[in-house]
Order: C-alpha cells, then structure tokens, then sequence
C-alpha cells in the first residue's frame, strides 16, 4: 500500500517528460502570501521538516486506527451491518457470482473488487479470518488517506503540511469510517490518487497524461460510490481554463474509469445495474443524522456533533437540540467562514493555488451533496475529509502569513500557531477516545453464537451477513441455496425503495422471494424486524427450531432434523 501510494507520485513527477504537453511544463511561483524571505517553498530546509511532519503525521494516524481495531473488538466483532454486505460480495464474486444478476446490491460493484486480495484468504482459512484481513486492510488504506493528503502540500509550509495531515489524521468520520469494512476510505483513495496525478506543487498539471490518469482515478471512485461527483466536478470547475481539449481529456478519463471498471456488472444485468446503483440510490427511505447533527459532523471539529445529538432516547422519543447547542453550531460555522475570508480576501490582490480553489470548492460541493442527501449515517463524513482538511490546512498557513506579512512579531505568530495545533491536538485525543468508547460498546461474538449451532457448509440465510461470515458460515455449497448478501437492498428493490417496513407484509413479490429462501434454507439468522407475513412465519416455525437467541438482533432457526454443529 505504501509503495503504491509513494510509486504513484514518483512516477507523476518523473515519468511524464515535457513532450508530452502542448506548452512548456512550468513550477508556478508561490503565492506571495506564502513567501519566507529566508526559504523557497522547495528549498531543502522545508522538505526536510515537511517530511519530518509526514512522517510523525502517519504514525499518528496508525496508531489511531490500531488503537480502534485492536482495543475495542472492532477487527473480530460482529458491530456493523454494512461491512458484512460489502465483503460478502467480494466472497460470492470470488466463487463467480456477480452483484445485481445473482443478487441485490445497491452500490457501484467496483468495491467487490477492492476486497478480492482479503476474500482470497477465506479459501484457506475461513471467511473470519478473511474479514479481518479486509479490516486491517481498510485501516491502511485510510492510513494511506493520510499520506497522499501530506502529498499533495509537502511544498506548502510546514504549518499547512502539520494542519492538514493532523485534521485528516483525526477527522471524526475518518476514524469512525475506518473501523470496519466501510466504502468511505476506499472512495478518499481514489479520489486523492487522482489529485495527485491532476496537481503538481499546487497548481493544475496541463499535461495530457496526467490529466488522463487523474480522470481515470475519479472515475475509479464512482464505480465505488457515486459521491466521487462531487469533487469531480470541482475539478472539472478548475480545469476549465486549461481549454476545450484538456478539459475533455479529463472527461474522457473519468467516463473510462467509470466504465471500464463495471461495463462487466452492467452486462451481467444490465437493467438490475441501472435499477440497484441509480434508482433505488435515489428513491431510498431517508434514515440518519439531522440537518444540525450534518453540519456539525462534516466539520470535523472534536465535540461538535455531541452539542445538537439527537439520537439519544428518553422514553422512546428522541432529545431535540436545544436553542444553546444550535447557536454554538452556529457560531462555529461562522468563525470558520470568517477565516475563510481573513485568509484569502484582502487588500492586498490574493493569489489561490488551484489546489486551494479545489478544496474550497469540494468542501461546498461535498457538504450540500451530504446535507441534501436522503440518509446520512455516522461514517458518512469520511469522505468530506480530505477536502475539508486541505482547506483548514491552507486557512491557518495564509492566516499565519498574513499575521507574518503585517508585520506582526515572529514570536506572536508562532506562538497563535502552535496554540492552535495544541487546542485542536487535545480536542481531538478527546473526541478520538469518546468516539472509540462509544463505538466499541458491548461487540456480539458472532463466532459464538452462530458457529456452533449451524453445520459447516449448509444453506444459511442470514437477515445480517456480517454473523454468517464471522461465524465462518457463509459459503455454501448446497446447488439451490439462494444467495442472500444483502437482505434490506433486496427490500428497498421490491419495496421501491425502503426497508423494513410496515409494507413489506402486503407486498407479493416480495413475500414469494421470503418464502422460496425459507423452504431451501437449512438455518436461519433473523434480524429482529424480518419483514415476514404470516404464511412464512407459520412456514418457519412449523420446519425449524428455534436454536438460540443471539445478542443483539440476531435470532438463530435450525431446520427440523438437523442436528446441531459440535
């Protein structure tokens, strides 16, 4: 992972000769704002503690994510319904069964194949252990999230290297994504690999290559989630005054990357693809954060989101946000806006690098994308991570300057920085360490609880296939087994859209597809809200036995005749 990240930028930076562009390959000059009269942004003393920075930034970031995986229960516990679906389409794709033909997936199918390399190790030691190669594979990735970001402004000053990196280090949502099988970091890594190809030292490459290559990556990203538009776009804003024929090039990129990596998913089903990745994507019942819990997650501040939650109960019914906590919100969002013009308008003409305008622009484009979105759950602020991060990162460098600029005392200035680093420093171990505390909560075992009671290599319909996967009972080889990854999509495909609920008993489609699972199935793992009529609950319970009530949700049927797993 690290040698790829570390290959992809060396070979962007020197593989890609000057012929390859219409016009002479030119390192735009620093911004004013950001001159030191003593060293160049790439003078060897800025590379050397920019690197320094890097570094100490990354280990910062694994221990975080490692702290997470390996303190809490995350890498072998059964906390998510997600990241059983997502690793269990890279299982069935391993063994030829595709998403959308052989069953309901409402995601772009490039993440099956992010997933192979972990799925391969279920062939020789079990899909448990499988899943947790996946999900130490993921913190990597996200480790990796970081690097590329300290990548993409190591000829930035020191300040903007150790802000940005540090914000993408312990954003909120990037940790909360990484600890599990989750879509967000996988879709940042593309993402920031195409910025790496499109930016060079701030500004907007114009060669061909690279803008192709940089396309490509985006379009990797929306075969992973669609979301990738977002920042597309942005770039897309930027690239305009490269001309018709850059501009297209980047186009055509995306359009290739996209494509290329599903046009095999789309064969396969051409009008489940359309239906699954597009419409039911569009059509799907709202769940999640409020509009104050959304603004004040995408932040990324520590203790933001804890002002305005509303997802702790008493009796029954959620706590509104009081008129207090909203107003705090607000105040933040206004402090940061107000930074945000301290540091690029002035008297004095500012000059943007294209990377500033493209942060600028992602974070707008990304948060109204998210704020706006019918759903919004916890690890969604992952991906407005990167972007939000190079903007606060460039913020405080130019503020900083600006401070230097005028004239004010060295030492003033350093000091307001290191007091900002400091603050945003223990505010984030606080918020880390509440975030992985409560994360953590009591983690169902669910190789205790479905393991020894289900026969190894049986037809297993799981209602979460996170518990079948851990349990090392996903697989089966039973010919007429139906293959069940995602239980709630095929829902929302029969049920236009939504999941559990009421309308499922009443709808016939989708009540024959329930009843032909039960009457092959040899167990059954039940979320607690199955979505069942009467015909196949009175199906169920005259053929099977209960087993066992797992914890949590899981509730575990054996069919009648077959004996218990030892």
């Amino acid at each position: 992972m690290w040698f790829g990240v570390l290959l992809l930028e060396a070979t962007m930076q020197t593989i890609v000769p000057d012929g390859l562009t219409d016009a002479p390959q030119t390192t735009p000059s620093a911004p004013p704002e950001l001159e030191q009269p003593s060293a160049g942004l790439g003078s060897p003393r800025w590379v050397r503690w920019n690197w320094l920075a890097i570094v100490t930034l990354i280990g910062v970031a694994i221990t975080i994510l490692l702290l997470q995986s390996l303190l809490h229960g995350h890498l072998t516990g059964f906390d998510e319904y997600d990241d059983g679906v997502y690793f269990g389409s890279s299982l069935q794709l391993l063994h030829g069964l595709l998403p959308y033909r052989d069953y309901a997936f409402i995601q772009p199918p490039l993440l099956t194949v992010w997933l192979l390399p972990a799925a391969t190790l279920s062939v020789a030691d079990g899909t448990a252990t499988a899943f947790e190669a996946a999900r130490l594979f993921i913190d990597l990735v996200a480790a990796a999230n970081v690097l590329m970001v300290g990548l993409l402004v190591r000829r930035r000053p020191v300040i903007q290297v150790i802000v940005s990196m540090g914000a993408m280090a312990a954003f909120p949502g990037m940790v909360r994504s990484a600890q599990t099988v989750l879509l967000e970091p996988l879709l940042v890594f593309a993402c920031l690999a195409g910025l790496l190809c499109l930016f060079r030292d701030g500004q907007l490459s114009r060669s061909w290559f690279r803008i192709l290559a940089g396309g490509i990556f985006f379009g990797l990203a929306g075969a992973t989630k669609l979301w990738a538009i977002f920042p597309f776009v942005a770039v897309l804003l930027i690239a305009i005054r490269l001309g018709p024929t850059r501009w297209a090039t980047l186009v055509f990129g995306g359009a290739a990357g996209f494509i290329g990596s599903t046009l095999p998913f789309f064969l396969g089903a051409p009008k489940a693809f359309i239906q699954q990745v597009f419409v039911i994507q569009a059509i799907r019942s709202g769940a999640g954060y409020t509009p104050w819990e959304r603004l004040a997650d995408l932040t990324g501040l520590p203790g933001l989101f804890a002002l305005v939650e509303t997802h702790k109960k008493v009796h029954g019914r959620f706590i509104m946000p009081a008129t207090g906590p909203i107003l705090a919100v607000s105040a933040v969002l206004a402090v940061i806006v107000l930074l945000c013009l301290l540091a690029f308008v002035g008297r004095k003409r500012t000059h943007m690098t294209d990377l500033e305008w493209f942060a600028l622009l992602a974070t707008v484009l990304t948060g109204a994308g998210l704020m706006v979105a019918p759903t919004y759950y916890y690890h969604y602020g992952g991906f407005e991570a990167p972007f939000v991060a190079l903007l606060y990162g460039a913020v405080i460098a130019r503020l900083v300057a600006r401070l230097m600029r005028e004239r004010t005392s060295p030492r003033l200035a350093g000091a307001i920085a290191l007091s900002a680093l400091a603050i945003g420093l223990v505010g984030t171990m606080v918020e880390v360490r509440i975030d992985l505390i409560e994360s953590a909560g009591p983690v169902a075992q669910a190789a205790q609880v479905v393991g020894k009671v289900i026969p190894r290599h049986g037809c297993v319909v799981a209602g979460d296939a996170a518990a079948a996967i851990l349990a090392d009972r996903f697989t089966s080889y039973k010919s007429k087994c139906p293959h069940v990854v995602d239980y709630l999509a095929q829902e929302r495909v029969l049920d236009h859209g939504a999941d559990q609920s009421a309308s499922d008993v009443t709808n016939a489609k989708l009540q024959a597809k329930f009843m032909s699972w039960v009457k092959v199935a040899d167990a059954l793992l039940v979320r607690s809200t199955p979505g069942w009529s009467n015909p196949v609950w009175s199906y169920v319970l005259g053929h099977f036995y209960k087993a066992r009530s797992g914890k949590g949700e899981i509730t575990i049927y054996i069919r009648d005749g077959i004996q218990r797993a030892s």
